[in-house]
């Protein structure tokens, strides 16, 4: 027979052994906040959360202790899909996989986009312009024929005393050194310097010097500012 405690036992910390919680087939509708009960229907240890002491009018509310989640909800969103998408009890296995749907006929090189297809990148047509060249028409002009249906002709000069520019042919121009050429700088030459034109005399603004090199083949001079040559100089010795 059961000892009926009317008041609360205190252990004193001490154990309560080979003790078993109260099995019942059905939750009772009578409870108190933290009464223990293990219902053998479900096999689960129950807790009382909400207390009652009228029932069947308010039944006390004995939820699972200790058993974790009990049950999950899964809810699909836009670009993710959840199997199962419902609730569901138990050991649960969720599995999510992308929504999106095939958009083109080739599975490679493509990317997810914001309407949720599996896209491959539309690169537009270049709306750049590009030219071809050829002589213009007339002058010492290159044109620019553009992609767009417009010629842009570029004029080429020369520089005076430098450079020219010819017209040769219809297809053809040729830039050249003008007849006399004017250099404002330096000029250094890797061969040597012939001079083909006879009856010129050529004029220096400045000494020259030969680098401690020799003067040859130089003629007799005959005017008082004449150089001389050797031979000349022997017989004067």
């Amino acid at each position: 027979m059961a000892i009926n405690f009317l008041n609360t036992v205190d252990f004193n910390k001490n154990q309560l052994n080979n003790a078993s919680i109260q099995n019942l087939g059905t939750d009772p509708i009578i409870g108190v906040l933290g009464q223990l009960i293990f219902n053998t229907t479900s096999n689960t240890l129950k807790t009382c959360t909400t207390a009652s002491s009228t029932g069947p009018t308010v039944n006390a509310v004995f939820s699972n202790s200790g058993a974790g989640v009990t049950s999950v909800a899964t809810t699909d969103g836009t670009f993710i899909n959840l199997t199962p998408d419902a609730a569901a009890s138990g050991a649960v296995t969720i599995t999510a996989d992308l929504s999106a749907a095939d958009a083109v006929p080739s599975a490679g090189a493509r990317f997810l986009t914001k309407d949720n297809k599996w896209r491959v990148p539309d690169f537009p047509s270049s709306s750049d312009t590009t030219y071809d060249i050829t002589t213009a028409p007339t002058g010492t002009a290159i044109r620019l024929t553009g992609s767009d249906s417009t010629n842009d002709d570029v004029k080429l000069t020369g520089t005076t005393n430098q450079t020219q520019v010819t017209r040769v042919d219809g297809t053809e121009l040729r830039v050249k050194l003008t007849d006399d050429v004017s250099i404002v700088d330096d000029l250094t030459v890797g061969g040597k310097i012939a001079q083909s034109q006879t009856g010129e005399t050529n004029t220096f603004a400045s000494e020259v010097s030969l680098s401690s090199q020799k003067l040859k083949s130089v003629g007799t001079g005959v005017a008082g500012t004449d150089g001389v040559n050797l031979a000349q100089v022997e017989l004067l010795v």
